[in-house]
């Protein structure tokens, strides 16, 4: 039945089974059904073989099915315009895929706005991470030379690296952000748009440079792992916590999901244009540090 959700057909696999699921609504033109269809009424026929012999790699006819779904199920959004305009290109970003630049100017706006939060933020789980690095350091027997020590010199380094691109950019405005999610119904909550505007302010050009060691951001970061995991969770409250850090927390910039979709949309091109080679840069799995909002464990800072 279109539009609903894998975990919808799971719950209700047996019932559909039976055709006890009610009438349908047709959302192709021409397709008249009496009854809702369990699988989409132009779904591709099963590959010759099935199940038997099975491949992920897509014929075209199971590509162009999919592309014409994404483009309806999503139409105007950045996914839906490199379904149709994209390629096999695996690039690390979406915001550096040539097919994105050339996106309507307001996906482009969109893109931008993207890059510039993921950069700016990029510094916070930077410094969340120094804090546990010098906690597990004080925890530590002086002298220790344990890992810790590394770790701090290591987080210092990073942030160091980060403030320097982040002096480059103009000014990340918080408020587009909260405009952009205001007109998609979305609501942000007061502490994280507090948190947010305060990092952003506070690492302003040159300023990035000392938000290692910006009291009130270290109290900031402190203050939004308490809140958001309780005392017993907290690494930063807790030693038996901090002592299960194994290093890193949360680190990487934020790429909005864009590893998956871009494995989907190599394979919907593949598919679509079979000559088209598995080369380095179309097949081969990019090494850089990157992750979604998802990707983050729950209380992280980001």
């Amino acid at each position: 039945m279109p539009g609903q959700s894998q975990n919808w057909y799971h719950a209700r696999f047996r019932s559909l089974d039976r055709g006890h699921h009610g009438l349908a609504y047709p959302d192709d033109p021409g397709v008249l059904l009496e009854k809702a269809a369990v699988w989409h009424p132009r779904l591709p026929a099963a590959p010759e073989g099935f199940p038997s012999r099975v491949s992920f790699a897509l014929r075209a006819d199971e590509a162009e099915f999919l592309q014409g779904r994404w483009e309806g199920a999503c139409a105007g959004t950045l996914l839906a315009w490199l379904a149709r305009e994209g390629g096999a290109e695996r690039v690390d970003a979406f915001w550096d895929d040539p097919s994105a630049l050339a996106a309507p100017a307001q996906l482009r706006h969109v893109i931008e706005l993207a890059r510039r939060f993921s950069r700016c933020v990029e510094g916070l789980p930077l410094l969340y991470n120094l804090l546990l690095a010098e906690a597990r350091s004080r925890l530590q027997a002086a002298g220790d030379g344990g890992a810790a020590d590394t770790w701090v010199e290591h987080y210092r380094a990073a942030l160091e690296a980060w403030a320097a691109a982040e002096a480059e950019e103009a000014p990340f405005d918080p408020s587009v952000l909260w405009a952009f999610m205001a007109e998609r119904g979305k609501r942000v909550p007061y502490a994280q748009q507090q948190l947010i505007e305060t990092w952003a302010q506070r690492t302003v050009g040159e300023r990035a440079a000392y938000a290692w060691r910006d009291e009130p951001l270290r109290r900031l970061v402190a203050l939004r792992e308490l809140r958001l995991k309780g005392a017993h969770r907290a690494r930063l409250q807790n030693p038996a916590r901090l002592l299960d850090w194994t290093g890193s927390a949360g680190v990487g910039r934020m790429d909005f999901r864009w590893s998956q979709a871009r494995r989907l949309l190599a394979d919907l091109h593949l598919g679509l244009h079979p000559d088209l080679s598995r080369s380095p840069t179309n097949g081969a799995r990019s090494g850089s540090t990157r992750r979604s909002p998802a990707d983050a464990e729950p209380g992280e800072p980001t």
